[in-house]
């Protein structure tokens, strides 16, 4: 599990925002209240945050790789 993310903030909308970490961008949904708080983008911020995964869901997702 994940506890917090620490990073540039990339991207930032009232719902979501967008966190690089080491060339890793994380989307992490937030609510309106958080939004408010954030500074402006390229700013260096920390993010606790919460995993959800439903009871229902059996398996996660493996993520794509790319090599370029």
């Amino acid at each position: 599990m994940i506890s917090y993310l620490s990073g540039t903030l990339a991207e930032k909308q009232p719902t979501r925002l967008v966190l690089d970490v080491s060339g890793v961008g994380y989307e992490v949904l937030i609510p309106i209240s958080t939004f408010e708080c954030l500074p402006s983008a390229g700013s260096d911020v920390k993010v606790l945050v919460y995993d959800l995964i439903p009871v229902s869901y059996t398996h996660l997702p493996l993520p794509t790789i790319l090599l370029v």
